[in-house]
C-alpha cells in the first residue's frame, strides 16, 4: 500500500446500482493489481439488493465509498465519482 500522504496516479470509478452478484469480483479485479498506487471510488445508488453490504465489506485504504440518498443515472453516479476523485487520471 501506498503512504497515506502520496496522492494517488490515478483514481478507478464504479458506479453501483443492484450488481450484489457482480460488485465483490470488480472489486477484487481493481485491487488485485500489482500496481498500488491508485483510489477505488464506488459510487451506490440506493440498490434494492445487498450491493452495498458488499461493497461495505471491504476493508482497503484505497477504497472510497460514497451513497447516494436518490436513485440517479448511471452518468450521476461516474461524475460524482470524478468530482470527488484526487487524481487527474481516471478510469471506469
Amino acid at each position: 500500500m501506498p503512504p497515506e500522504n502520496l496522492e494517488p496516479f490515478f483514481s478507478v470509478v464504479i458506479p453501483v446500482y443492484n450488481k450484489e452478484k457482480f460488485v465483490g469480483r470488480a472489486i477484487r479485479s481493481v485491487l488485485s493489481q500489482e500496481f498500488t498506487n491508485f483510489e477505488l471510488i464506488i459510487v451506490c445508488d440506493p440498490s434494492t439488493d445487498d450491493s452495498y453490504a458488499k461493497v461495505a465489506a471491504f476493508n482497503d485504504d484505497r477504497i472510497r465509498v460514497f451513497q447516494r440518498e436518490n436513485l440517479v443515472q448511471a452518468v450521476t453516479l461516474r461524475n460524482l465519482g470524478i468530482k470527488n476523485a484526487r487524481s487527474e487520471w481516471i478510469g471506469f
